[in-house]
């Protein structure tokens, strides 16, 4: 972009804030919204000279189209790993583009189903659980001798499953 006052601009200043205005009335917008550019023809350091996320930042959106693995100095940093899977996807032709989101949707879909699965199983498990628990209690509550009657009213068990345990 051109600036009317050059002077002002240089390379460690490449971010210039902006904001709106109505053209018909030149009513500012508010505040909170506002347009943030990042000049990156402006920013001109080497991987060698990149040393805050900042300049990460910068370097890696200049170079993305032309990075084929995340530079060493920032490989342990989860975000610039995730920034630069996300440029790779961005760049994909529209059918790759398609072939993938199709196959992130079945991911998903698995995903959702094994959860689901899960749950099912893990809620079927604890109720086998909790009657497994009620059945080993009656049994030991009949063989200390205890009535049917005493014995279904603290487990919740009929006289007729109490009768099947014995």
């Amino acid at each position: 972009m051109q600036h009317l006052e050059t002077s002002l601009w240089n390379t460690n200043n490449i971010v210039p804030y902006y904001s709106f205005t109505e053209k018909r009335t030149g009513e500012a917008a508010p505040p909170t919204i506002s347009i943030i550019f990042a000049e990156l023809e402006r920013f001109t350091k080497s991987e060698r000279e990149c040393k805050t996320d900042r300049d990460w930042l910068f370097y890696i959106f200049k170079h993305s189209s032309s990075l084929i693995d995340i530079p060493e100095a920032i490989r342990e940093k989860p975000f610039f790993n995730q920034l630069l899977e996300a440029c790779r996807i961005a760049a994909f032709d529209e059918q790759k583009k398609t072939k993938y989101e199709k196959a992130m949707l079945d991911e998903r879909d698995i995903l959702e189903i094994k959860d689901y699965a899960f749950e099912q199983g893990l809620e079927k498990g604890k109720a086998k659980g909790r009657e497994e628990a009620v059945n080993e209690t009656a049994k030991a509550m009949l063989a200390d001798g205890m009535p049917v009657e005493t014995v279904a009213k603290y487990t919740g068990l009929t006289a007729e499953m109490i009768g099947n345990l014995a």
